[in-house]
Order: C-alpha cells, then structure tokens, then sequence
C-alpha cells in the first residue's frame, strides 16, 4: 500500500508540474495575442 500511495504522488507531482507548465504557455500565448495595455 505504501509503494501504491507513493508512485501516486510521483505522478501527481508529475502531473502539477506539467499543468504549472501548460498554464505558463497559456498564459504567455494569450498576453502575446491580446496585449495588456
């Protein structure tokens, strides 16, 4: 049970990293598009 919770942690912090990442672009992708003035 303690090696299942921790390959779920592994992925969860897999997954918020990627997630933190795509956000980033995004958000980069639409200050790019639409200039704040």
């Amino acid at each position: 049970m303690a090696t299942d919770r921790w390959q779920m942690g592994v992925i969860y912090t897999r997954l918020h990293t990627l997630v933190t990442v795509y956000v980033r672009e995004w958000k980069e992708c639409i200050v790019g598009v639409f200039p704040t003035p």
